[in-house]
């Protein structure tokens, strides 16, 4: 006894449901825009003093005598320029660099702890600088100053 091969008859695809497709793509464009981190505006007092030079000394607390290679962009009409700094060397760079050298460059050490009624916490005993600006020939803040290293932030 021979059987036929069941044959499936094509089926229509059934129509997309219609959109505005400049709508949508408008939509992603202005959602992969750039947003600004700070005021562009060159007049502005805070963008100036980041671009004012500063002199100091780079500090490679992790790796002695290493050189860290690095970029940073604070604005947005910032160009993206390398830097290749050495332990110990002087450098001139924008306030914006020094600062972030001072403040990026930390991690913390966690400890575990148990509070007076028994439960466990975690606690940040120690923040870590990994590399730091040493300001030299001018004062300005607490921004390029070593903030201490004993912290007491708790996450319970």
């Amino acid at each position: 006894m021979v059987t036929e091969p069941i044959v499936k008859k094509p089926t229509r695809m059934k129509k997309a449901p219609s959109y505005d497709k400049t709508e949508s793509t408008s939509k992603i464009k202005d959602a992969l825009k750039p947003v600004p981190k700070k005021s562009d505006s060159k007049k502005d007092p805070a963008y100036e003093k980041d671009h004012k030079m500063v002199k100091g000394r780079f500090k490679f607390h992790e790796v002695p005598g290493g050189e860290l290679k690095f970029s940073y962009v604070k604005y947005q009409n910032d160009t993206d320029k390398p830097w290749v700094m050495k332990d110990g060397e002087t450098y001139e760079v924008p306030y914006m660099v020094a600062k972030h050298l001072n403040q990026g460059g930390k991690y913390p050490i966690h400890r575990h702890a148990v509070d007076e009624e028994g439960r466990p916490s975690q606690v940040i005993g120690q923040m870590v600088d990994r590399f730091g600006f040493e300001p030299i020939g001018f004062f300005d803040d607490e921004d390029l100053h070593p903030s201490p290293n004993l912290l007491t932030v708790k996450n319970l």
